[in-house]
């Protein structure tokens, strides 16, 4: 399910060690059923870049992470979100498991269904792929 493996963050957390920052929690997840262990959080940033993953599981895997940001928490979310070979995604589009991305009319319906307001939505520069684009969403829970 992850990326990120664990020697990064373990790099990652003997970094913040050195820089006296407590109030960060790392953690792998190998198994979207893992999600509900997470505690609840004021700021959920999550950057899938999983190429070989359906839209359906990242769909599942937002929505469940999505669950774990307390009211008036933000949510930060990084994802594949549009394909060169397919542009233009409307609902039940069945092309974007195809193209492993979650098209952002997907992310803004999970944020929408768990009580989000957007904030910002931009093209990130930062992840790329040849053949993909990653979208950057910032959204905040309503109270």
């Amino acid at each position: 399910m992850t990326d990120v493996i664990a020697p990064e963050v373990d790099v990652a957390r003997e970094r913040l060690k050195t820089k006296a920052v407590a109030n960060i929690e790392f953690g792998v997840l190998y198994d979207s059923r893992d999600i509900v262990l997470l505690p609840m959080c004021n700021l959920l940033y999550s950057a899938l870049s999983l190429r070989l993953t359906q839209a359906t599981i990242l769909a599942q895997v937002f929505g469940l992470l999505l669950t774990k940001v307390v009211p008036g928490g933000l949510a930060l979310l990084r994802a594949p979100t549009q394909h060169r070979l397919y542009q233009f995604m409307l609902p039940g589009a069945e092309s974007a498991n195809e193209l492993n991305i979650i098209p952002q009319w997907k992310i803004f319906e999970l944020l929408e269904s768990n009580g989000f307001s957007l904030v910002l939505v931009q093209q990130d520069s930062l992840l790329r792929a040849a053949d993909v684009l990653y979208t950057t969403v910032l959204a905040q829970r309503r109270s």
